[in-house]
């Protein structure tokens, strides 16, 4: 909903489409490294003398955060910054080009000399001397010819063809992966903050992806279940045993097991 009413939703989808949602919790998340960031600030704050911190952060606060630049642009022009999909307002050609084995890959065209070795690339060097193509700004307005160019071209190779050519000409471009191209990607590797989760049937999980002193953190202890520790903490806080069995006599705490 946030989404939503933040105008994240307003600038994602196709230009012609509806407003489309991200597709994981991102404002959520955005909120939470800032919670993180508000603490830091106010514990160094209160180091240097100047005091504790009341700390308030909201999820719409978080999300238009994220937007700086977009809400900033409309702030000065009071126009709303178009849906693109796929596609870079500013650049030409950028954005998903499909290949013949279904895959999608990731392109962008910097700098007008990069132009002329994509075209290189692609086996166009006449297309590279276009008077509708020779500069961004050009591309950028004949867009559509220039896909009507380009997208067949694509379509008609795998993906890894495509790859190497487009790397060896020093193009901006990387394959759209799935979770499961990840995972099986070598190349990956130790970039992976992937730690074990000590939990059943979950082998890995995602851990910071901060490296202190060249390592990523370890897993010390599994997450605990809901309600685990209940005794443990009512005790921590001075409640005697009685007290804290006629507290789940009553409904009032929940454990997860019967932990002493």
């Amino acid at each position: 909903i946030i989404q939503a009413m933040s105008g994240v939703m307003s600038l994602v989808g196709e230009a012609e489409g509806p407003p489309l949602r991200v597709g994981f919790p991102l404002i959520d998340m955005a909120a939470a490294n800032a919670a993180v960031q508000a603490v830091l600030l106010a514990l160094y704050g209160r180091l240097s003398g100047h005091g504790g911190a009341n700390i308030d952060i909201s999820l719409m606060a978080a999300a238009l955060a994220m937007m700086s630049g977009s809400f900033t642009r409309f702030s000065a022009s009071g126009k709303q910054a178009p849906r693109q999909g796929n596609q870079n307002t500013n650049l030409a050609p950028a954005g998903a080009f499909k290949t013949s084995d279904g895959r999608y890959l990731s392109i962008a065209v910097l700098r007008d000399e990069h132009w002329v070795k994509f075209c290189a690339a692609l086996d166009l060097g006449i297309l590279a001397k276009d008077p509708r193509f020779v500069t961004n700004a050009l591309r950028v307005e004949n867009r559509a010819a220039l896909d009507a160019i380009i997208v067949p071209m694509f379509s008609a190779q795998p993906a890894a063809h495509w790859l190497e050519r487009l790397r060896t000409a020093d193009i901006l471009c990387g394959p759209i992966n799935e979770f499961a191209d990840i995972a099986a990607d070598g190349a990956f590797g130790e970039e992976l903050p992937l730690v074990d989760s000590m939990a059943l049937n979950v082998p890995q999980a995602v851990a910071l992806p901060i490296r202190f002193n060249g390592r990523f953190a370890e897993t010390i202890r599994r997450a605990p279940a809901k309600g685990e520790h209940t005794k443990q903490i009512l005790a921590e806080f001075g409640f005697s045993s009685d007290e804290v069995e006629r507290f789940f006599d009553e409904g009032v705490v929940f454990s997860s097991r019967n932990t002493d």
